[in-house]
């Protein structure tokens, strides 16, 4: 990656992660018709986080600006975990991530489960570049691994969950399964299938930290 391409990764990483941070303080206030939480309490599941559960988005919001600010150091300019593993993805990631606030607010359902699970799938191939030896055989030191493994874990475990949970509260309400209550049958289905989702994940990565997030 050249200079001139540094300096445009960097600046779209910036850009699109502020976007996303704005966004989000934007649809907790009255600049929306509906705040995020109140849209929460209104397509309510049995599954649907406590509101101060969301507050892990600040936490991973903090852990990508950590992030960005590495990828800026000179001992990185030919870091490739920094910039081929992640780069280009993880402004994808933000940008469905400001699509999905916006349709989420204005209650296109089906649009905004469908731009979480773009966002999903964009730190999806980052992961699986961080993760499977044949993509990357470097030796990754300490600060790689707290700066750039640790805050795309979080961001990937709790994307996990929200994909579910979004496609789950776009079904809720047009189910119904032998009679059995729609909000009872759609928890149990999330919880057999992510708690799976999450022994896997961990397995696979051989790290913990998906199962913390699963606990939150």
């Amino acid at each position: 990656m050249g200079a001139c391409g540094e300096w445009v990764f960097h600046a779209a990483g910036f850009v699109s992660l502020g976007a996303a941070i704005a966004l989000a303080v934007m649809t907790n206030s009255d600049f929306f018709p509906k705040p995020f939480i109140q849209e929460h309490e209104e397509y309510h599941l049995l599954i649907t986080p406590w509101g101060a559960t969301f507050l892990i988005w600040g936490l991973i919001y903090a852990l990508e600006l950590l992030y960005l600010i590495y990828a800026l150091l000179p001992s990185n300019k030919k870091n490739v975990f920094v910039h081929e593993a992640v780069s280009l993805f993880f402004v994808f990631a933000n940008i469905f991530q400001c699509a999905f606030y916006v349709l989420w607010t204005y209650e296109f359902l089906w649009a905004a489960a469908a731009s979480i699970l773009l966002a999903w799938a964009s730190v999806l191939v980052i992961i699986i570049r961080l993760y499977i030896p044949s993509t990357l055989k470097l030796p990754r030191g300490a600060s790689d691994y707290w700066l750039i493994y640790v805050p795309f874990q979080v961001y990937f475990s709790w994307l996990s969950f929200s994909v579910v949970l979004y496609t789950c509260i776009s079904l809720y309400g047009n189910l119904d399964i032998r009679g059995l209550d729609n909000s009872v049958f759609i928890c149990g289905l999330i919880e057999i299938g992510l708690a799976a989702y999450f022994v896997v994940l961990m397995g696979l990565t051989g790290e913990p930290l998906p199962g913390l997030v699963y606990v939150w």
